[in-house]
């Protein structure tokens, strides 16, 4: 029997189509668990240049009580894009609040 080989492009795709699904949900904003986590990190494993990815998960990390572990993935986001788009400003600004350092959430 021959099984197709997958396509991690398709792979790609659809666990990206997830993710943004995740954030766009009521339960990607309120009721994160690690199956969540699991799959965005997936998504990184298949392309570790997607910064848009490290910004997402330092977002879902934030709100499953792991804003440390969230502060570094969303440093990470930046280095792989240094032009900061808005929403890595939300996020990065939420993460400083969140782990004390409110003077950094509104610099």
């Amino acid at each position: 029997m021959h099984w197709p080989v997958p396509n991690p492009f398709t792979q790609l795709a659809n666990l990206l189509g997830h993710v943004d699904e995740l954030l766009s949900s009521e339960t990607g904003v309120h009721g994160h668990d690690e199956h969540e986590i699991d799959e965005i990190e997936q998504a990184i494993a298949l392309k570790p240049s997607y910064a848009d990815g490290y910004a997402q998960l330092a977002w879902i990390l934030h709100f499953a009580g792991h804003p440390d572990e969230g502060f570094e993935a969303m440093e990470r986001a930046i280095r792989l894009n240094p032009r900061i788009p808005a929403v890595y400003r939300l996020i990065l600004g939420t993460l400083h609040y969140r782990l004390g350092n409110s003077a950094m959430a509104i610099g």
